[in-house]
C-alpha cells in the first residue's frame, strides 16, 4: 500500500512541476473557457470568443515566422478586451485573425506593436487608448472593414503603413492625411508646396516618400520626423523648427539639392552638419502670411520717418520678399509736442520786442539763425507760412501791440 501511495505522490509532484514549467495553460477547456499567463500578463478566452487580457506592464511580442505564436493563436477570437494596467499590444499578437470584429483597450496602453492587428479583415470596431503614443509598422494594415479610428491627440509616433489598406484611409479626403496630430501620408496628388497644420506633433515614417512635394513648412511644436519621411521625393526645401528633436537617419535619403531652413543651434542644424549633402540656412522666423523662411536676404527693410513738430512720423517696417506683405508694419509716431513759445527767437521763454529786433537783424544779415533746425524755423516763422521774412517781423509787432 505504501508503495502505491509513494507513486501517487510522485505523479502529483510531476504535475505541479509541469504546471510551473508551462504557465501558458493554467486553465484549459474548463466550462469552455481557456486562459493562462505570460509573466505579468494574463489572458482568458470565454466560450463566446471574447479574449480578455489583464495584468500589468508590456505584452510580449510574437512571430509566426519564428514559430513564436501567441497562446491564443488559432482560436476563434471575436473580440479583444485589454484591461487597465496593460501597457502595450505585442507584435503580431492578433495578426490575421479573421474572426476578430472588435477591440477595446484601456487608456494604460501606450504602444501597439508591429503587425499587431494586421490583416484582421473583419475588424470593424476599435476603441483606442487615449494615452496611445506609438503605433508601429503595419499595426492595422489590411483591416479592410475598419472605417473609424478614434485617435487621440496623445499619438506622437506612427510608423510605415500602420493604417494602410483600411477603410479609414480609403474614406479620407485627398491631400494630407492626419492620424491624430501626426502627418500620416499624402493621399492622391501631393501638392508641390505643403504647410503642415499648426499643432502637428510628428511626421510619420515614409509619409511623403516618393512623392512630388517640393517645399514643406513644418510648424513649431512638431518634435520628430520619421524614418524615410521624404525619401526619394522631389523635396528641395524644408523649414524645420527648433522644437524638432528627432529626425530619422534616412528621412531625406535619395534627395539632391535639398536646403534645410532652421535656427542656429537647433537639432536640425546638427543633423545637417552630419550630412554633407544638405545645405543649411539659418533663419529668424517665418513670414506670417506665406510661411516663407525669413533671412537677412529675404527681408525688405523700409526706412522710417521721424516725427516733427508739424508732421507725424513712421517707425521702420519690414516686408517679405516672397509675398510683399508686411512682416512688421510701420507704426505712426505722433508729432513732437510744441513746448516753446512761437516767435521766441531769443529763447528767454517769452515773445517780446527783443525777438522782433533779432529777426530784423537776421533779415539785415547782422544775425545768424539756423533755419535748418525745425525748432528755430518755427520760432522765426511767426505767421506759419513756411518762410522767414519781414511779414513775420510785422506779425510779431502786431501781436505785441495786441498784448499791450
Amino acid at each position: 500500500m505504501s508503495r502505491w501511495i509513494g507513486k501517487a505522490i510522485s505523479v502529483l509532484l510531476a504535475a505541479v512541476l509541469l504546471t510551473a514549467a508551462f504557465p501558458l495553460a493554467l486553465a484549459d477547456g474548463v466550462g469552455g473557457v481557456t486562459g493562462g499567463e505570460m509573466e505579468n500578463i494574463t489572458w482568458i478566452l470565454d466560450e463566446n470568443g471574447v479574449l480578455t487580457i489583464g495584468g500589468s506592464g508590456t505584452m510580449p511580442g510574437f512571430s509566426e515566422d519564428l514559430g513564436e505564436c501567441s497562446p491564443w493563436y488559432g482560436e476563434a477570437v471575436t473580440a479583444v478586451v485589454i484591461e487597465n494596467g496593460v501597457e502595450s499590444v505585442g507584435e503580431e499578437a492578433f495578426c490575421g485573425f479573421d474572426s476578430l470584429t472588435s477591440v477595446e483597450m484601456a487608456d494604460s496602453v501606450t504602444y501597439i506593436g508591429e503587425s499587431a492587428f494586421a490583416n484582421c479583415r473583419n475588424l470593424e470596431s476599435v476603441s483606442l487608448s487615449k494615452k496611445l503614443r506609438w503605433v508601429d509598422r503595419y499595426a492595422f494594415f489590411g483591416c479592410a472593414k475598419l472605417a473609424e479610428l478614434p485617435i487621440d491627440d496623445s499619438l506622437a509616433d506612427v510608423r510605415a503603413e500602420a493604417f494602410g489598406n483600411t477603410l479609414w484611409l480609403q474614406n479620407q479626403p485627398e491631400g494630407i492625411v492626419y492620424a491624430g496630430r501626426v502627418a500620416y501620408t499624402c493621399k492622391g496628388d501631393c501638392p508641390a508646396s505643403v504647410t503642415l497644420l499648426p499643432g502637428t506633433k510628428g511626421i510619420a515614417e515614409e509619409a511623403f516618400a516618393g512623392r512630388r512635394v517640393q517645399r514643406v513648412v513644418i510648424p513649431d511644436g512638431l518634435t520628430y520626423i520619421g524614418n524615410a519621411a521624404f525619401s526619394a521625393s522631389s523635396l528641395t526645401s524644408v523649414v524645420i523648427p527648433a522644437s524638432v528633436t528627432r529626425i530619422g537617419s534616412d528621412a531625406f535619403e535619395w534627395l539632391e539639392g535639398l536646403t534645410v531652413y532652421g535656427y542656429e543651434g537647433s537639432y536640425a542644424e546638427k543633423f545637417v552638419q552630419d550630412d554633407s549633402g544638405i545645405i543649411f540656412i539659418a533663419i529668424t522666423g517665418l513670414c506670417p502670411h506665406c510661411s516663407a523662411p525669413l533671412t537677412e536676404e529675404s527681408i525688405v527693410r523700409v526706412e522710417g520717418t521721424p516725427a516733427t513738430y508739424t508732421q507725424t512720423g513712421l517707425t521702420e517696417g519690414t516686408r517679405c520678399a516672397a509675398c510683399g506683405e508686411w512682416i512688421t508694419e510701420p507704426q505712426v509716431i505722433e508729432k513732437k509736442p510744441i513746448d516753446f513759445v512761437i516767435g521766441d527767437i531769443s529763447g528767454d521763454g517769452a515773445l517780446n520786442i527783443g525777438d522782433v529786433t533779432l529777426l530784423q537783424q537776421y533779415l539785415a544779415e547782422y544775425f545768424a539763425l539756423d533755419l535748418e533746425d525745425e525748432k528755430t524755423l518755427l520760432q522765426a516763422d511767426f505767421n506759419g507760412d513756411g518762410k522767414v521774412n519781414i511779414k513775420d517781423a510785422t506779425a510779431m509787432q502786431r501781436s505785441l501791440a495786441e498784448i499791450a
